[in-house]
């Protein structure tokens, strides 16, 4: 029902990482004592502050500087920031002290400043978590980001004397 839908993980110089969650409901939920973390093994680093709620087709942000990363947020118990090396990104439910039961994670790679990652569903239904052509906090994501070079055409399988097989670039 929630899911982690966009990530800036190498933000330019005077901003911020931050975590955009998205709402996928048509009801409102309460993100309160819900946990946020970039370890496995530390799943309650940021514990979300009692009655957040996001509202039905919502999003909500969370920034290292004013949340997960900042220790005079309540919320932040073991503060972190995203790599911009890649990593992985878990949201849990929580009762506020442990986790209940619902998680979800996404892992990203690396990326260039500015450059944010975000949720895609392909034609076939799976979803990636995919570098987009631009941010989008608190909005519906961007499309995927392309290149700069791009596969155009292949051809996997010559079918005629003097046919060869090949795969055309495009930049």
């Amino acid at each position: 029902a929630v899911i982690v839908n966009e990530v800036l993980a190498s933000p330019v110089a005077g901003a911020s990482d931050w975590i955009e969650l998205y709402n996928t409901t048509s009801r409102s939920l309460d993100l309160g004592g819900w946990f946020l973390s970039d370890d496995a093994d530390r799943l309650t680093r940021y514990r979300i502050a009692p009655g957040t709620s996001l509202p039905p087709r919502g999003y909500l942000l969370l920034t290292e500087d004013a949340h997960f990363g900042n220790l005079r947020d309540a919320g932040c118990l073991d503060p972190f920031g995203l790599s911009r090396d890649g990593e992985t990104v878990y949201l849990c439910s929580g009762d506020g002290t442990s986790v209940t039961g619902y998680w979800e994670q996404v892992t990203f790679g690396p990326s260039e400043p500015g450059m944010t990652f975000g949720r895609y569903v392909d034609a076939l239904g799976g979803v990636q978590f995919v570098p987009v052509r631009g941010a989008t906090p608190g909005a519906g994501n961007a499309d995927p980001a392309a290149g700069p070079i791009v596969i155009t055409e292949i051809l996997y399988h010559a079918s005629g004397p003097g046919d060869v097989e090949y795969v055309e670039l495009q930049n």
